[in-house]
């Protein structure tokens, strides 16, 4: 799960399907941690990177980590960006601070794929999610 500790980039599209399976996750229950987590790291972006990596794990992973098991819990429907990143190595190193020994592999043919297929503007993933959230009243501006 190392690359669900990254800043992962996505398009609309991938944030009404992913807001989808927030919903059918969660139903009634999208709870307000749930929501705060969004709402804090929709605070990052590529001009403050920095600051976003200096966060601990629990506040910066993928909000669709599930801390339990530390699997995806919407592998199958996971963003392009997060299917392009293959993880080799034993998932016990894939914490932040350890980076250096996890063995990545970024698959040439999918990044030509999804470049050639995607020609929607790319965001962070928890800012698409809150403006998902917004526009379906589920937060307030």
């Amino acid at each position: 799960n190392w690359c669900c500790q990254q800043m992962v980039f996505i398009t609309t599209d991938e944030s009404l399907l992913l807001m989808e399976k927030l919903k059918q996750q969660y139903g009634a229950l999208l709870n307000s941690q749930v929501i705060s987590r969004i709402i804090e790291q929709s605070k990052y972006g590529p001009e403050n990177l920095e600051e976003f990596w200096k966060l601990p794990t629990e506040k910066s992973s993928c909000v669709f980590l599930q801390k339990s098991t530390g699997l995806c819990s919407i592998y199958n429907d996971r963003p392009t960006s997060c299917r392009n990143f293959q993880v080799s190595s034993d998932p016990k190193f894939c914490a932040k601070g350890k980076q250096d020994i996890i063995t990545k592999e970024i698959s040439v043919k999918a990044e030509i794929i999804a470049s050639a297929a995607l020609s929607d503007k790319y965001e962070p993933m928890p800012r698409l999610l809150l403006k998902q959230m917004i526009q379906q009243n589920i937060v307030k501006k």
